[in-house]
């Protein structure tokens, strides 16, 4: 049986699999559409599939002790979500469609019937969610920017700026130079002193 067009088998995880395995996949998978604002999976709730994103973005958030939203992760196309849920019997977060949302859904009992027959494939999995796991433990005492970390070849830095300035900054030192609205710079200029021999 050929697979349904747009979900390729043949990417990580489901290349762990071999050709039985997804004609399995290729029999029983579904495709929904999730308007924007839906939640397709509640936090706490257990999961009848596992879902990947064909086409728009999906939000995973928790609430904290005063109901604010707190952001987890965003999903968009090709990404998978909800196997935590299926494998522990409840999702960890909740997971809200940003945008309009098509997605595959993998039923949860062909999904738990792939683990247990493809280690490879469960061990995918499962180094995931464990990793995941230990970075959502140490967010809880830890700002979540401390937790990223980003090549500064992808920063969008401004250019710098160098020279010696043409007007006085300021009278004291240490004072930041304002250009367009942005820092720029920081002059650190010591107070000249003349020197008599």
């Amino acid at each position: 049986m050929e697979a349904m067009p747009g979900l390729d088998l043949n990417q990580p995880p489901f290349d762990l699999l071999d050709a039985a395995a997804h004609a399995r996949i290729a029999a029983q998978v579904d495709m929904a559409f999730h308007a924007r604002g839906e939640i397709i999976i509640g936090g706490g709730e257990p999961s009848a599939q596992v879902v990947v994103i064909l086409k728009g973005q999906v939000h995973a958030f928790d609430l904290d002790a005063a109901g604010h939203e707190q952001r987890f992760a965003d999903y968009g196309a090709g990404d998978i979500f909800g196997a935590w849920a299926v494998m522990a019997g409840r999702a960890r977060h909740s997971y809200r469609a940003d945008s309009d949302v098509v997605s595959f859904l993998i039923p949860a009992a062909l999904f738990r019937s792939l683990l247990a027959e493809y280690p490879a494939f469960a061990a995918w999995f499962q180094e995931g969610l464990a990793v995941k796991g230990q970075l959502a433990d140490r967010a809880r005492g830890i700002e979540l920017a401390e937790l990223m970390v980003a090549q500064v070849g992808a920063a969008q830095l401004a250019p710098a700026i160098s020279g010696w300035p043409t007007r006085p900054v300021s009278s004291r030192p240490g004072r930041a130079c304002v250009r367009n609205g942005w820092t720029a710079c920081w002059w650190t200029i010591p107070p000249i002193r003349s020197r008599v021999w």
